[in-house]
């Protein structure tokens, strides 16, 4: 190889590696601005009728059946409220944040529910992360429920419930 030849093949291995450090740096930068993006507050409610409240809530469903969450929450009082039965709420790692507000808060809140799955959803810094009343054969599955003033996930008057990889 000639001295030329030499000069050529570094000069093409430092502008590959140049374009791939820019190449990392921008999608890196484009996943935190993506994340800041959506960052929604308020309360989510799965209605009774299968409808979501508010409407521009961070959440989807195309068969009021599977809830997919569709951004990070922060909420000044309870994160989603889930008033159906038979639906699977999907965090898909998205997070639950509490901010300022009732010292009674829960991250994911159900009350006299039947076959509710949560799975995959991120709670952290509420009075209760999960909390379950008067429920059953509900699942809580893959959910990180950390830094929560009081429980994490709690169950009061509930049966046949699983919780599961958490």
């Amino acid at each position: 190889m000639e001295y030329g030849e030499f000069r050529i093949n570094i000069f093409l291995i430092t502008l590959i590696m140049t374009l791939f450090l820019t190449s990392a740096t921008f999608t890196s930068n484009n996943n935190i601005e993506r994340n800041a993006v959506n960052m929604w507050t308020g309360t989510i409610f799965v209605r009774a009728d299968g409808s979501v409240y508010p409407p521009d809530a961070p959440i989807e469903t195309h068969d009021n059946v599977t809830y997919v969450i569709c951004g990070n929450v922060t909420s000044p009082s309870d994160g989603i409220v889930i008033e159906k039965d038979n639906v699977v709420i999907d965090g898909r790692g998205f997070t639950f944040i509490y901010g300022q507000g009732t010292p009674s808060s829960k991250g994911v809140y159900l009350s006299g529910r039947i076959n509710v799955t949560i799975r995959g959803v991120t709670i952290s810094g509420f009075c209760c992360g999960i909390y379950i009343n008067r429920s059953s054969n509900c699942v809580i599955i893959r959910c990180n429920v950390t830094a929560n003033e009081g429980y994490g996930i709690k169950l009061d008057h509930s049966l046949n419930n699983i919780i599961s990889k958490n």
